[in-house]
């Protein structure tokens, strides 16, 4: 499955494929060029980017009822990781530039959003 644009502004190709039960996207077009793969791998969902600016791939899978995706791209490295604990959706960040977590949860009828956040010590 192939779709060529001839407009100048899109000029390129974009292919849509199978390859070992992987869906590939392959960009042709020179500002989007390289490929983002999407595939499961032991129930995990990944996507892959070997376009230069987002290179590195993205897993999202659950880890004990809890849903997990983990950054492989050098700017976005890390997990975030949505569950529930105690009626609560917690938001973990593990990404080092948003590291801690974030609750968001229900109390006496009223939405309440708790922030807090894990700081490293500099010394």
């Amino acid at each position: 499955m192939m779709a060529s644009f001839d407009v100048p502004e899109r000029r390129g190709s974009i292919r849509l494929y199978n390859f070992q039960s992987t869906m590939v996207a392959s960009f042709d077009v020179p500002e989007r060029r390289g490929s983002i793969r999407l595939y499961n791998f032991q129930s995990t969902m990944m996507a892959l980017f070997d376009v230069p600016e987002r290179r590195g791939s993205m897993r999202l899978y659950y880890f004990q009822s809890t849903m997990v995706a983990s950054f492989d791209v050098p700017e976005r490295r890390g997990s975030i990781r949505l569950y529930n604990f105690q009626s609560t959706m917690v938001a973990s960040f593990d990404v080092p530039e948003r590291r801690g977590s974030m609750r968001l949860y229900f109390f006496n009828r009223q939405w309440l959003h708790h922030l807090m956040f894990l700081r490293d010590e500099v010394r």
